[in-house]
């Protein structure tokens, strides 16, 4: 909870300074995910959860697409999920902290501020404990996601999708069980000043 604590109280007192348009100036994010597992490419414990996550972005011209925009985005999280266990083994939570760089796209939609953006990002985890899908608790993440954001006050809010990916990439070799990893989706509401 002490984690937990610094980490609202860091993300309050820079919310201060509200910035301007994303695509060209320095953001800052905090947002909230809640979502669960999606059987798919090998997942088999099915798990609920969400988190907060803490962001900072910089434009990246680099990673323009033609004259579409993009930001580097750095993001920090806290993750707690949850599990009956597969055929009646492995029940319990499991808590993570991860780090992510995302490239984030943005689309205007509309003269009032609304758009669309697309993210694209990798990064590690550290969970608490090993689960059923993952039989290591450092991981690496592949994420995917897109949402719609638009004005609040002198800021922005913004709803997203998100699916992530969770593995080890055998890395911990064959002895180590198998590395079936896990795949989540998330529905994140976020803030950006």
């Amino acid at each position: 909870m002490r984690v937990l604590g610094a980490f609202l109280l860091f993300a309050g007192a820079t919310m201060a300074t509200a910035q301007t348009d994303p695509r060209t100036a320095p953001s800052r994010y905090v947002s909230f995910f809640y979502g669960n597992s999606v059987r798919a490419f090998g997942s088999e414990d099915w798990r609920e959860g969400g988190g907060i996550a803490y962001a900072i972005g910089k434009p990246e011209r680099r990673f323009r697409l033609g004259a579409i925009p993009a930001q580097l985005i750095f993001e920090g999280r806290i993750t707690r999920t949850r599990s009956d266990g597969v055929n009646g083994r492995g029940a319990g939570s499991a808590y993570a902290l991860g780090v992510s760089g995302i490239a984030r796209h943005r689309w205007p939609l509309s003269r009032r501020g609304v758009g669309f953006f697309t993210d694209l990002g990798l990064g590690v985890e550290v969970a608490d404990k090993a689960t059923h899908d993952l039989r290591s608790r450092a991981n690496f993440t592949e994420t995917i996601g897109a949402g719609i954001a638009f004005p609040a006050g002198g800021d922005e809010a913004w709803v997203a999708l998100r699916l992530m990916h969770i593995s080890n990439a055998n890395l911990y070799g064959r002895d180590q069980g198998d590395n079936r990893g896990q795949n989540l989706l998330f529905l994140m509401v976020g803030y950006r000043f």
